[in-house]
Order: C-alpha cells, then sequence, then structure tokens
C-alpha cells in the first residue's frame, strides 16, 4: 500500500512516499463517514399520545408538543398510549408504541412527518 523512495540529489537525501490514489481516497472517505456517524445521533423522546384526527397525532413529549402527520395507516394509534418517537431527520420521524412485556405482539412503526416540533421550539 505504501511505499518509499530514496533518491539521492545535490548529496541530499530526500523520502519520496508514494501512495496509491485509490488508497488514499479509500482512507479520505472512511474517515468522514466516521465523522458524519459520529456527529449525527438519532434522537428519541417519548410521551403519551394526547388526540388523533385523521392523519394527525399530537403526542406530548418529554421536550413538549409534537404534531406528526401520519405518513400510512395506523391501526394502534389511540389516545392515552405512550409512545417513542425516533428521530431520522428534520422532518421525518418514526412512531413506536412502548410495549410492556416481550410476549405480546409488537405492532409495526408508523412513519410520520413533523409539522411541530418541540425541540426547536422555546
Amino acid at each position: 500500500m505504501f511505499s518509499f523512495v530514496t533518491s539521492k540529489r545535490n548529496g541530499s537525501s530526500r523520502a519520496l512516499r508514494t501512495v496509491g490514489t485509490k488508497s488514499l481516497i479509500s482512507v479520505a472517505l472512511l474517515i468522514l463517514l466516521c465523522v458524519a456517524l459520529a456527529s449525527y445521533g438519532t434522537e428519541f423522546d417519548s410521551g403519551p399520545i394526547e388526540s388523533v384526527s385523521n392523519n394527525v397525532v399530537l403526542v406530548r413529549g418529554n421536550k413538549g408538543i409534537y404534531e406528526l402527520e401520519l405518513i400510512g395507516p395506523c391501526l394502534w394509534c389511540e389516545e392515552g398510549l405512550e409512545v417513542l418517537i425516533t428521530f431520522s431527520g428534520i422532518l421525518r420521524a418514526t412512531l413506536t408504541p412502548h410495549v410492556k412485556s416481550p410476549d405480546s405482539f409488537s405492532p409495526r412503526p408508523v412513519h410520520v412527518l413533523i409539522t411541530r416540533d418541540a425541540r426547536y421550539e422555546e
């Protein structure tokens, strides 16, 4: 991967390092990916569903109230149900119900759009 070449020119020796371009690019991309993953942490919040109307779900999380628009159908969304909100970006999240016991039926998570975000309100 790395090779060192020594040459003598005008009585002085200098080391010339030749590095394969592909390996250098691979290392740079790997470092960039690691930095991006380290700086982007998945955020969570949880709380009960306050109301469900049409495609809009209001959740009172630990940081405030979230207004979430359902992307798909949610058969298990009902008022008072404790849910976990997993943020996957500025506008998107996943809504998952808290299941008390591992033996019970686990409903599928629902993808939502964030229309009101308590993380950025003061």
